[in-house]
């Protein structure tokens, strides 16, 4: 029996997230079946996505970038400081992990603690590699300092490359220095559009169960419910529009959770719009979400490639967006404002 090559995908952890689910259709596509595939999680294993990749057989492994806290040192102290300082023998034990596996090739979506991701694979474990990039992360403030010397290494190693999910997303690496084409490429990311059916009726009962008209004029957007998606923003025009008495029918709403919930549904009092805004929480089925749409908004701060404008772009809905990272892109100069 012909034994398939072995991908080994590296993640943060199962939560909810663009790559999380990108990662998920990919490996599940008909494309792809010709290969094994596998998930490290280098942060934590667990997050809403861990019973969708149990479901489809694929195997998921905890390598943590700090030391395991499986290791059980009878002193408290001493254990904190193992885990917080011996960071840097993560590409040993990540080397020793994909050997076990058997692994052929490295996929990584994740860019935290890149240079020692790059360092296991490259140097100890001498496999192919992939480094994907899904959003613009020197926007956001968070740590590239490892990406110069990631960079080089792709460089100077032959099975090695960068891909991204946008010309805008690639440009962020590409300031830590100059690669040869075949060593930089934007792949933007897909979705299903046979998945997204415009024409199929609305459900006369979700409308009811969140309490919105049936003849109201919907605008939404979903996502995270963290900063960079500034769903802050979304409640301010919702006010605005309900002020001036433009649109009596609007009603808003947005899909998703986190840590910002309770702060939005306090914004969403200060505002007096607690009749017509509407905080879904996480929605498993986002096309039966975007069917109910009228408008579709997204007001981030910062985008690689949205998958969820995608998504309504292929629900054929008006979208409206700033004009950040890869949305213009996706949206271009005929696909929504």
């Amino acid at each position: 029996m012909t034994v398939k090559p072995h991908i080994v995908h590296v993640l943060g952890t199962l939560g909810t997230g663009g790559a999380q689910r990108i990662v998920l259709e990919m490996i599940t596509s008909p494309v792809l079946q010709a290969y094994r595939h596998s998930i490290v999680c280098a942060i934590a294993r667990q997050g809403e996505f861990l019973e969708s990749y149990h479901a489809n057989h694929i195997p998921v492994y905890l390598c943590p970038f700090r030391w395991p806290a499986s290791t059980v040192i009878p002193s408290y102290r001493v254990n904190r400081w193992l885990r917080n300082h011996l960071t840097f023998t993560f590409p040993w034990r990540f080397a020793r992990l994909l050997r076990e596996l058997e692994a052929d090739l490295v996929h990584t979506q994740l860019t935290a603690q890149m240079y020692l991701q790059a360092r296991a694979v490259a140097r100890h474990a001498d496999l192919p590699w992939i480094w994907t990039l899904h959003g613009l992360y020197r926007s956001r403030g968070e740590d590239v300092s490892q990406w110069p010397r990631t960079v080089n290494l792709v460089r100077n190693t032959p099975a090695a490359a960068i891909t991204a999910v946008s010309r805008a997303a690639l440009e962020e690496v590409l300031v830590s220095g100059q690669l040869p084409p075949q060593k930089a490429r934007v792949i933007p990311n897909g979705i299903d559009i046979s998945k997204f059916d415009s024409s199929i009726p609305r459900d006369p009962e979700w409308r009811v169960r969140w309490a919105i008209p049936h003849d109201a004029l919907l605008f939404g957007t979903a996502g995270r419910l963290i900063e960079v998606k500034r769903h802050d923003i979304f409640l301010e025009a919702a006010a605005r529009l309900i002020q001036a008495s433009e649109c009596p029918s609007a009603h808003f709403a947005i899909a998703g959770d986190g840590h910002l919930r309770h702060q939005l549904e306090e914004h969403v009092r200060r505002l007096g719009i607690e009749s017509s805004f509407h905080l879904l929480g996480y929605q498993s089925d986002m096309r039966r979400f975007m069917r109910e749409l009228d408008v579709f908004v997204l007001p981030s701060d910062s985008e690689g490639f949205s998958n969820v404008l995608l998504e309504a772009c292929a629900m054929r809905l008006p979208c409206i967006a700033t004009a950040v990272g890869g949305v213009p892109e996706v949206l271009s100069d005929n696909a929504g404002i």
